[in-house]
């Protein structure tokens, strides 16, 4: 069968077949122990989703995310337009929005609230085997 420039049609690639895997040589690390937790250091409530949680500067221990964000809020002088957002790794910023363009906000200031180099003890058990802490 020739297509509309006289050349032969090309066949559909083949598909490779499916291989068979044996389940039981995959090894998924162990599911982190269920434990009780400090309270928050900021409002004293417990806490219940570890995986949201941000360590406390003043205490290395888990606190609230919402905590932490309302504490940097409140401590900062912010002008019109401004706000206190997440920028990941344990940094938070002040940021301003913008009227239009490509970015919907810029950077006012950098708050690392998290330190890097020490990693804790109640987040490297939350990842047993996979973190690299």
């Amino acid at each position: 069968m020739k297509n509309k420039t006289n050349r032969p049609a090309r066949k559909p690639p083949l598909k490779k077949p499916r291989k068979n895997f044996d389940r039981s040589k995959i090894k998924m690390p162990d599911l982190p122990p269920a434990r009780e937790y400090e309270p928050c250091p900021l409002c004293g409530e417990k806490i219940t989703d570890i995986f949201s949680a941000i360590n406390h500067a003043g205490s290395n221990k888990p606190a609230h995310f919402e905590c932490v964000h309302k504490q940097l809020a409140e401590g900062e002088e912010l002008a019109p337009g401004e706000r206190v957002a997440y920028i990941g790794r344990g940094n938070f910023a002040v940021v301003r929005d913008k009227a239009g363009g490509a970015s919907k906000f810029e950077i006012v200031k950098v708050i690392n609230y998290e330190e890097d180099e020490k990693p804790q003890p109640w987040r490297r058990e939350l990842s047993p085997g996979i973190s690299r802490d």
